[in-house]
């Protein structure tokens, strides 16, 4: 029942009422008939619309910016053709709203509606709700269709060096697919996918565990880049958040682009270590379209951590003024374990970071462009 329909109930009740007892038939009969008219409108509902109807996002992965389209698939398996439909499709906290046309029976309808994109997140697009209602607008019926669907919204990129050019490396880069497996250093053990090198498995673990277990190894010969996103709240605003994932995103897609190894670190403890690849590349930007501010961490627990870690040619630490001493210091010791430390500033309107240790690489970027005008021009120098 509408807000109209409950109105028009309550005065037709209260008509019917004051009609009888002042004696007043003209009241009774305007309320009765505002009655019968809620009573005649509901049935107008009765009749269940046979209908197919299937959603899809596509495609359920753009950046920023770019378009994405919920479409409605809707079938009339019925004999006579459907009334207009509201459709109602979540999304977030929002709901996308739109119109289905009448459709003659066994036709086949689409519509196609615009998903806002504007902002980077992960959004759930559903569920679908196709609601219809009688003429007079009384009573509306509502059907739910469809699972919801999870929408991943990129951050923009910009083109960035994966390395300087001074450091060692493959003059060719790696020469097979299969290069950032190498065959040189052992990672770790991992569970077997499709594909791995059957002669890999460790057959030890796998008895252990009652799971096939693989040895995992790494060609040292490539540069290894790490990036660590500082993603307290205590340190950005909304604006130098965005900025922050922005440029660590920009790092991470050069990396994966030139089929390098790349590690994600955030200061609320994310770890996320990939090989490199198109594979990789697309569960980093997933992983980047869900980082959000948060309350706690620290700079000093990821420190700590790569301390017992290999290290790398490449350390990148995104992070504002609002840095403690402790979280600077713990971060500046890692020089020695990185042939390059890069400290990036995105919030140089409130101060500036110092300079870890001499030969340390302090990025002030009030925007994303400019890092990338910085940073290539920094690893050229």
């Amino acid at each position: 029942m509408t807000r109209t329909a409950r109105h028009l109930l309550a005065g037709s009740c209260a008509l019917v009422a004051a009609g009888w007892w002042l004696g007043y038939p003209q009241l009774v009969i305007l309320g009765s008939a505002g009655l019968i008219a809620i009573v005649v409108s509901s049935a107008w509902l009765l009749r269940q619309l046979r209908l197919s109807v299937q959603r899809t996002v596509v495609p359920t992965r753009v950046t920023a910016g770019e378009p994405s389209e919920g479409h409605i698939e809707v079938v009339n398996n019925g004999r006579h053709a459907n009334p207009p439909l509201l459709a109602a499709d979540g999304f977030g906290d929002m709901t996308i709203k739109g119109m289905i046309e009448p459709i003659g029976p066994g036709e086949l309808g689409l519509t196609t509606y615009p998903l806002p994109t504007s902002t980077r997140g992960i959004y759930d697009v559903g569920p679908l709700l196709i609601a219809r209602s009688d003429p007079l607008g009384l009573w509306n019926r509502t059907q739910n269709y469809g699972d919801a669907e999870t929408l991943y919204v990129h951050p923009r990129v910009h083109a960035v060096s994966a390395l300087p050019g001074s450091l060692s490396r493959d003059l060719d880069g790696p020469t097979a697919d299969t290069a950032p497996q190498g065959s040189i250093t052992f990672h770790a053990l991992r569970e077997y996918v499709i594909g791995d090198d059957l002669r890999h498995i460790h057959w030890k673990s796998t008895a252990h565990t009652g799971t096939l277990m693989v040895r995992q190894h790494v060609d040292t010969s490539l540069p290894h880049t790490t990036v660590v996103v500082d993603c307290r709240s205590s340190v950005h605003t909304p604006e130098s958040f965005e900025r922050a994932i922005t440029i660590a995103a920009s790092v991470v897609a050069a990396s994966t682009a030139t089929r390098f190894p790349v590690e994600l670190r955030t200061s609320g403890g994310l770890h996320v270590d990939g090989l490199a690849g198109s594979t990789a590349s697309q569960e980093f930007m997933d992983r980047f379209a869900g980082l959000q501010l948060e309350d706690s961490g620290s700079l000093v627990e990821v420190a700590n951590d790569l301390a017992w870690e290999r290290g790398g040619n490449s350390l990148v630490v995104v992070t504002a003024p609002g840095a403690g001493r402790d979280d600077l210091e713990a971060i500046a010791l890692l020089h020695r374990r990185y042939d390059l430390l890069t400290l990036v500033n995105v919030r140089p309107e409130t101060g500036s970071l110092p300079a870890a240790h001499a030969g340390a690489l302090v990025i002030d970027a009030a925007s994303p462009s400019e890092f990338a005008d910085r940073w290539n021009i920094g690893l050229i120098q």
